[in-house]
């Protein structure tokens, strides 16, 4: 029941008395408020007034630790970004000179094994590691990085046939520990063995032979075997249609 039903219902029945008390009561109360309200307020202007300077040197004091505190706070942000770009400038330059080096790497064991294969493929051999130098040294395609060399060719040839003879000889050199520093005869991926080194491919440019070759890694070996997968899945599909005419 609410206040003013409840008075309405005093007055319904006549009870004057009751009703006189409470609102007396409420008005005591209501003027004891309003009282302590003003008196506060006169309280807080008369210590504003008498203490003015002290209040404004903590009210300045207040304003100028929070301008540090957020001046700070701004110079800490700024200085994290700084060192974040700081090391992913670093991370970046040493995975070009990573890449660099593995570049000349890959050069100098494609040069020994072409040196053994020059005449059956049909290629000029190359007289030092640079004449294997592509214009485009590396190239980055769905985050695998491709090392490009060209050489020269003496007559026609077949790239797909390079490739597969380029590609022989490189597994048979790695097992066999053929190359300087390099202990290992392959990468081993889900128990399956991989040359380290792979032709990713072998290209025609005039009188020029592209090679493109990459070192194995988990990424690769993931894409090689999406390739055979879709290889297979296009067999299947090449073959159910061959089925299906049988039938017409």
């Amino acid at each position: 029941m609410s206040i003013v039903n409840y008075f309405r219902n005093l007055l319904a029945e006549k009870r004057y008395v009751q009703f006189g008390l409470l609102l007396t009561v409420g008005a005591i109360a209501l003027a004891i408020a309003l009282t302590l309200t003003v008196f506060a307020i006169k309280l807080l202007i008369t210590l504003i007034t008498e203490n003015f300077v002290i209040v404004m040197v903590i009210v300045g004091a207040y304003s100028l630790i929070l301008t540090w505190l957020k001046d700070r706070s701004r110079m800490k942000i700024n200085q994290l970004i700084q060192e974040e770009e700081a090391l992913i400038n670093s991370i970046e330059n040493a995975e070009e000179l990573f890449q660099v080096e593995k570049y000349e790497l890959a050069r100098e064991i494609l040069f020994h094994t072409l040196k053994d294969i020059s005449e059956i493929l049909g290629i000029l051999m190359p007289s030092k590691y640079d004449d294997l130098n592509s214009h485009e040294k590396t190239v980055r395609k769905s985050k695998i990085y491709i090392n490009r060399y060209v050489v020269l060719k003496r007559k026609p040839i077949d790239p797909i046939q390079v490739k597969e003879t380029i590609q022989f000889k490189l597994s048979q050199k790695f097992f066999n520990l053929d190359f300087s520093g390099i202990d290992q005869k392959a990468y081993i991926y889900e128990g399956n063995p991989y040359p380290l080194l792979m032709v990713e491919d072998v290209q025609e440019h005039g009188n020029q032979l592209q090679i493109d070759v990459v070192w194995v890694n988990e990424r690769y070996c993931k894409l090689l075997n999406s390739r055979l997968i879709a290889r297979q899945m296009e067999r299947t599909t090449d073959n159910k249609l061959i089925q299906d005419k049988d039938f017409l």
